[in-house]
């Protein structure tokens, strides 16, 4: 099969504002084929049923999940477990992740990181409530990028649009909520503070990686993070350029712009919020029109 496969999200609101699960085999919400010979069918089945899409080992769960966050409000300060302790304690994926700024509003900030640097300070800062001197604030613009491995104090706040790539794993531990109280319940939203005291790491310390940039004529290709978990890259499409996959199979996202995918002579309407899978078989495609694109990889095994 050369065909791509187009994707309805999932959306969900939030106390925050919403997000939207574009290319997602989670059971908390898998994502929809809407074209070709599996429209209406979801991410997961074809995933599991249909190996040979994707020309490697789909007995195990996807391991990618792709989202946009709408931030009104913010979230909460949080920290995500890795493999090793959400397969113990949550029977999944831990979570890595990364976040492309589609917008930011002017002033907007994010929690990225803390100053403790040992667990015995962490955990009392924490048990106090000094959430203040505890957590790191830096400010947000569009087209920042930031790479938020597990283990990683993290929280959008107010005013932003995201893009963000992460293992497929639902599982978020909460060190702070600002005492907000959800309508549906009347309560207060669950804190995990022993698990975050578990998994954060101490001191904060996140890999660098330098973004490589390079030009093709009138388009260029943004080499934003390679990883163990995932390989993240910008295409800025100002003409037509021609494409050999370097992977099993990509996920492709239209965050800007308009133009069209080119497989075998066959042409696909691209727009924006236009989110698909290029399936193993195809070997080589062109992109065409005056576009931004994410296209994530899975990290080569």
């Amino acid at each position: 099969m050369h065909t791509p496969l187009f994707l309805k999200p999932h959306v969900s609101p939030k106390l925050w504002g919403h997000e939207e699960w574009a290319i997602s085999a989670h059971a908390n919400g898998p994502a929809l084929i809407i074209e070709g010979e599996f429209a209406g069918q979801s991410l997961t089945t074809v995933w599991h049923e249909h190996p040979e899409l994707f020309g490697v080992d789909t007995t195990q769960p996807f391991p990618l999940l792709i989202k946009e966050l709408f931030v009104h409000d913010d979230l909460s300060i949080q920290v995500h477990p890795d493999d090793s302790y959400a397969l113990a304690h949550e029977g999944e994926l831990g979570k890595t992740e990364c976040w492309y700024v589609l917008n930011a509003q002017e002033g907007t900030e994010v929690v990225y990181g803390h100053t403790a640097p040992t667990q015995d300070i962490f955990n009392q800062l924490v048990d106090h409530g000094r959430f203040d001197e505890l957590i790191r604030l830096q400010p947000l613009h569009t087209g920042d990028f930031l790479f938020v491995p597990s283990g990683t104090v993290h929280a959008l706040k107010a005013g932003s649009t995201i893009y963000e790539v992460q293992q497929s794993s639902d599982t978020t531990y909460r060190l702070y909520d600002y005492d907000r109280v959800e309508e549906a319940t009347g309560e207060k939203r669950e804190l995990h503070i022993q698990q975050s005291k578990d998994v954060t790491t101490i001191p904060h310390q996140v890999d660098s990686f330098e973004p490589i940039v390079e030009t093709f004529g009138h388009n260029q290709v943004t080499t934003l993070l390679r990883s163990n978990f995932f390989n993240v890259y910008r295409f800025d499409i100002q003409d037509t350029m021609h494409f050999k996959t370097q992977a099993p199979y990509s996920l492709v996202s239209v965050i800007e712009g308009s133009g069209q995918l080119i497989i075998e002579d066959v042409s696909y309407p691209l727009q924006k919020d236009t989110h698909f899978i290029l399936p193993t078989r195809v070997k080589s495609y062109d992109l065409a029109g005056q576009m931004s694109l994410m296209v994530i990889t899975p990290p080569k095994n």
